[in-house]
């Protein structure tokens, strides 16, 4: 189903006969996807731009690309926080499609190989299902000079294990996805100063 489709394009539907929730979202940043991309990777800083993230670990790093996180978010009551893991893979398809990929999901617990960080115990636990991912797709400016501007795409599928509210459906969608676009916004533009470390696949 549409959700809202305007400078943010926001799609939601729940799989039938299941768990699984999925949503869409597109948009079109004036920000450079290098930015982005740096965004994306130092998930570790999310706690610093994003209020309802409340902590972001990096648990193992195979490449620059490769890494292995743990995440919690803010929800209401019932569920508090909610963690999961992630194993997120880069790939650098500029070339042959225009743009940078991450795809990501939560690894079999039995083959993580990682150990959650203290305090994770206390949050419900939801899974990121495959084909979750994101891409990034750099765009010209819309005037010669202008800023660079970047076509954003992400598609998540998560399966929290139990039946979810309507009202928690209701907080991701009109509360927490447009505050998050926003201040993607803020951040992705922002005038970083040279010489800041970017991390870019």
């Amino acid at each position: 189903a549409l959700v809202r489709d305007d400078e943010l394009r926001l799609l939601y539907k729940a799989v039938p006969k299941s768990n699984v929730h999925c949503f869409r979202a597109r948009c079109i940043l004036d920000a450079p996807t290098e930015h982005l991309v740096a965004l994306s990777r130092e998930v570790d800083l999310c706690p610093t731009w994003n209020k309802y993230c409340t902590s972001a670990h990096v648990l193992k790093e195979a490449s620059p690309t490769d890494v292995t996180v743990y995440m919690s978010l803010y929800v209401p009551w019932p569920f508090n926080d909610v963690g999961f893991v992630v194993e997120a893979n880069g790939a650098d398809l500029y070339e042959e499609e225009g743009r940078l990929i991450i795809a990501f999901a939560s690894p079999d617990s039995k083959e993580s190989g990682v150990q959650l960080p203290a305090g994770a115990e206390k949050h419900r636990k939801v899974k990121l299902l495959r084909p979750s991912c994101m891409s990034f797709t750099p765009l010209p400016p819309k005037t010669p000079g202008g800023p660079q501007r970047t076509l954003c795409q992400v598609q998540t599928y998560v399966n929290p294990g139990i039946s979810v509210p309507s009202f928690i459906i209701s907080f991701v969608l009109k509360v927490l996805s447009p505050f998050v676009f926003g201040a993607v916004q803020k951040v992705g533009a922002f005038d970083w100063p040279q010489g800041t470390p970017l991390v870019c696949l």
